[in-house]
């Protein structure tokens, strides 16, 4: 296991306990949310030429919030999918399988209202990426495995409606390359989707 694994797992772990034991006058709520990316993705190179479908990811969140300042933390596990299609069947020969993943962004919130009528939310944080299968790539007679674990961050903001749905714009920035460097002939392939701009819909239960 990498030292960038264990420390982002330990940090998870201090983090949800954190959020376990926040102050008894601050606020926890339970919800679940759901999501889909909003832009396809193109690698070009000499050797690649694919399109990354909308993926979506969907799953549960806990948020603590201290009353009064807005000021707060929130914690989900967002199971998603990323389906890929080759664009260029004619002088392609690789093939990439869909991935699907655990997903745990751990992010600060600061929430405010606009002249008492609107509210308005931001959110910044770390997240950690487990992979559950796919991601790989057959090119010819090679193939290449999809790292198990990548790690990044993620900025967004949005407005809440009713007091318990938020209505999110999330921009995520990848630290860790999709897959190891140590074989020939990955290209642009070390660097795909590095970047996400997803919508997504969270809804409070309480």
């Amino acid at each position: 296991m990498r030292t960038s694994e264990k420390i982002w797992k330990v940090s998870l772990l201090v983090a949800f306990f954190s959020l376990l034991s926040v102050p008894s006058f601050s606020q926890i709520r339970f919800g679940a949310q759901a999501g889909v990316d909003i832009i396809d993705h193109k690698i070009n190179s000499d050797i690649l030429n694919t399109r990354n479908r909308l993926g979506f990811y969907l799953g549960p969140k806990m948020e603590a919030s201290i009353p009064f300042i807005g000021l707060g933390a929130d914690l989900s596990l967002l199971y998603g999918l990323h389906k890929y299609k080759v664009t260029d069947k004619v002088n392609a020969d690789y093939d990439i399988s869909d991935y699907h993943y655990l997903s745990i962004p751990l992010n600060l919130k600061k929430r405010f209202s606009v002249l008492g009528l609107v509210g308005v939310f931001f959110n910044a944080g770390p997240y950690g990426e487990v992979k559950l299968s796919g991601g790989n790539v057959k090119k010819a007679s090679d193939d290449f495995k999809s790292r198990n674990f990548k790690m990044g961050l993620n900025f967004g903001g949005g407005v809440q409606l009713f007091k318990s749905f938020d209505i999110g714009l999330q921009f995520r920035y990848k630290l860790t390359d999709d897959y190891a460097d140590d074989k020939p002939g990955l290209g642009d392939l070390t660097k795909i989707n590095d970047k996400t701009w997803s919508l997504n819909l969270t809804y409070f239960f309480k």
